[in-house]
């Protein structure tokens, strides 16, 4: 299966006193999640809970993740992040319906803090409902041509979804060319 991005969630974000902001996910059904992805906007911090069901209660798998080395300066304020699937406890993202986000600030010079392009993808090759992600592929009535505009499609979404993951943990092997959202990803070489 590869590398899935996950289309069908909700998001919503909470604004809350004393520097802290917290971005809920949730998903159609638990999934095994893999990354999360996003652009960081002046966030400090980053504190990463769970949970399988709307009943369960909240797990921390990432607690603390510094995004900037210091708050009051800008270094690190922009930057790609992406949280793995291997950065938390064995088996602690197979099966999740909702995450939060809990963002924090604690300098007054940047009154706005939060994320950007805003990603999650599956677990690499993990048994999932195709309906929650963006390949699912289209029903057998579509013409030739529906056919090849989904094929399109996903393979724009994939390179999409690539792109993001490259520029979060490799960077330097992006380039921008042309437009604001377009890259050229350099050759990668292998270990």
């Amino acid at each position: 299966m590869g590398i899935e991005e996950i289309v069908d969630l909700k998001e919503s974000t909470e604004l809350l006193t004393d520097g802290k902001a917290v971005v809920t996910l949730e998903f159609q059904q638990a999934l095994p999640l893999g990354w999360i992805t996003f652009r960081n906007s002046y966030s400090a911090t980053v504190t990463v809970r769970h949970r399988a069901t709307a009943l369960d209660p909240w797990t921390t798998a990432i607690k603390s993740r510094l995004l900037m080395p210091h708050p009051h300066c800008i270094e690190g304020a922009q930057d790609p992040i992406t949280l793995s699937y291997q950065m938390v406890p064995s088996g602690a993202f197979d099966r999740v319906k909702e995450v939060q986000l809990e963002l924090r600030q604690p300098s007054p010079h940047w009154i706005k803090f939060g994320v950007s392009h805003l990603h999650c993808f599956c677990q690499p090759d993990a048994p999932i409902d195709d309906s929650t992600l963006q390949s699912a592929q289209p029903s057998s009535d579509v013409g030739v041509l529906g056919n090849l505009h989904s094929e399109i499609h996903t393979l724009e979404r994939t390179v999409s979804a690539v792109t993001s993951i490259v520029a979060a943990i490799a960077p330097e092997f992006l380039s921008v060319e042309g437009g604001h959202d377009t890259y050229r990803i350099d050759t990668l070489a292998t270990v």
